[in-house]
């Protein structure tokens, strides 16, 4: 059973009801402004409930009112997700936060998407990312956490062996974050999915992304699209796919990569076997890039999802792709446009 509440008395009802329930496991707080009295009644009781285990909050608690309401979680042994998407949570808030985790031993999902978290709050999270071992799922999408931030949580990925999903979409990493980053993923066995989408990462930041991955013996999902890859990273990470045996999803959409990256990659498919899935979409790599990706096709036996849309091909390089199919058999999704004709 799921509750959405809003408002000071229905808090304080909320509260009082949670004490003789013993059912409802989701509860959502979406209000404006809600009074410290209600907050305090609602974290007493959240203390000792013994049936949520979704808890999201969609208000702006500030100070003691969210160490009211989050140190809750310090005695609390049911709730496993914790949702803060858009929360107003910024540095201060993180703090709070992390240090009830680092006691909690039940959360193993935190969305901390959508906030104002810097790079002191991130240093906190991955303070708490040293010491708790239940966090599974990390999501920090749209945060400014910056290089302290980004190194912070880089170090913790050395010695965390739990969190396997951490996402840093859209959290201004750079280069110098990308490198450090890399260097965590030289030495972490427990991430496989990572998220850094639509961030800044250039063709320099890739060369270090590219090195991990080489090392790197768990990482099954990575995602780089919309950054500033050009050619030289996508060959960076192309040279990489030619060692990684554990890679399965890949996504470099929309990183202005031309023939000469996609060449790179495409040599990397005729030896790499572990890679199923490959997004290129919104790209540049025209019609030679699309035969040299024939190429590929006609001898690799483990893609399943290429994904090629918007990618200046016509009808030469579509029917490049098109023959490659009469060899390939292992592909079951093709996502392909040229000129005004669309396939998938």
């Amino acid at each position: 059973m799921t509750c959405s509440v809003s408002g000071d008395k229905r808090t304080i009802l909320l509260s009082e009801s949670l004490k003789i329930n013993t059912t409802l496991t989701s509860i959502c707080l979406n209000v404006g402004n809600i009074g410290e009295e209600a907050t305090r009644m609602l974290g007493e009781t959240l203390a000792i409930n013994t049936t949520l285990t979704t808890l999201k909050v969609y208000t702006d608690l500030k100070g003691e009112k969210a160490r009211l309401l989050y140190d809750s979680l310090k005695t609390n042994s049911t709730i496993t997700k914790l949702n803060l998407e858009n929360a107003n949570i910024g540095d201060e808030d993180a703090a709070i936060i992390s240090d009830a985790l680092k006691v909690n031993s039940t959360v193993t999902s935190l969305n901390l998407q959508y906030n104002k978290i810097g790079y002191s709050g991130a240093g906190k999270i991955g303070e708490l990312l040293m010491s708790n071992t239940t966090l599974t799922e990390l999501d920090l999408t749209n945060n400014t956490i910056g290089y302290s931030g980004a190194r912070a949580i880089s170090e913790s990925l050395k010695t965390n062996t739990t969190l396997t999903k951490l996402s840093l979409e859209d959290s201004k990493i750079g280069d110098l974050e990308a490198r450090v980053i890399g260097e965590s993923l030289k030495i972490n066995t427990a991430l496989t999915i990572l998220d850094l989408s639509y961030n800044d990462i250039t063709e320099e930041g890739a060369k270090f992304i590219g090195e991990s991955l080489k090392i790197n013996t768990t990482l099954i999902t990575l995602m780089l699209h919309s950054n500033k890859l050009l050619d030289e990273g996508a060959k960076s990470i192309g040279e990489s796919l030619k060692i990684n045996t554990t890679l399965a999803i890949l996504w470099l959409t929309e990183n202005k990569i031309t023939c000469q990256g996609a060449g790179v990659i495409s040599d990397s498919l005729k030896i790499n076997t572990s890679l199923t899935t490959l997004h290129m979409s919104y790209n540049v790599i025209g019609d030679e890039g699309a035969r040299r990706m024939s190429e590929a096709l006609e001898i690799n036996h483990a893609l399943i999802t290429l994904s090629l849309w918007r990618n200046d091909i016509h009808l030469t390089g579509a029917r490049s792709i098109f023959e490659s199919l009469n060899k390939n058999t292992t592909l079951t999704v093709l996502e392909l446009n040229y000129k005004d004709h669309l396939f998938n």
